[in-house]
């Protein structure tokens, strides 16, 4: 089956970045795709909000991208060729570090490192995961419409990309990062990059021991 995406950005400002806008009409050139995005102050229920419209679609895949990130359907591609259910890419946070903000397990497969959990800014997440965490989700009602609490934070969970993947590990999923798949990060004129090289270190010199 040819993937359809459903294409999600929430937005605090209504904006969104021109690098931004490159990668959306070349993934909307590519394939079937639906965009939405939601503006508003609470980032949970925006992305909620985007859960809930794309559970009413007949799109495949969801796919997050924030406002900032620089992308095009190549790097879709990249984590469509994985077939893996929840998939990220790789980007920066905005820090001359080049940290990717992700938490990596051990478990590894080519390119892709598996993690309790990844940000959200550019990640695929597919319609099976999706109904997969809809069937243990609470019920609430967001600016008239009904949502499921994907992102919702418990006491313990410091952020809503925490508390999604956290969702999605303990109905029995695997969340990955595929390392092959690097997006740029922006803000305003600056690119932040993440640090590969340090992001592979680790697991390199361990093999080499």
């Amino acid at each position: 089956m040819n993937p359809t995406l459903f294409i999600a950005t929430p937005l605090h400002d209504a904006r969104v970045h021109a690098v931004y806008t490159a990668g959306l009409l070349d993934a909307a050139a590519t394939w079937p795709c639906r965009w939405f995005t939601v503006n508003g102050t609470s980032i949970m229920r925006q992305r909620d909000q985007l859960v809930a419209k794309f559970l009413e679609s007949e799109c495949t895949h969801l796919l997050w991208v924030d406002s900032d990130i620089a992308w095009s359907a190549d790097e879709v591609s990249k984590l469509l060729g994985t077939d893996r259910e929840f998939v990220a890419g790789c980007y920066a946070r905005k820090s001359k570090a080049g940290l990717v903000p992700a938490m990596l397990l051990p478990n590894r497969d080519g390119e892709l490192i598996e993690a309790s959990h990844v940000a959200t800014g550019f990640l695929l997440v597919s319609r099976a995961a999706v109904e997969l965490m809809a069937a243990s989700a609470e019920r609430y009602s967001s600016g008239g419409v009904g949502c499921l609490s994907f992102f919702h934070q418990r006491l313990d969970e410091g952020t809503e990309d925490l508390s999604f993947c956290r969702r999605y590990r303990e109905c029995g999923g695997q969340v990955w990062l595929h390392t092959g798949c690097v997006v740029g990060h922006y803000d305003g004129n600056t690119l932040y990059r993440p640090d590969m090289a340090n992001l592979l270190a680790p697991p390199v010199a361990a093999a080499a021991e």
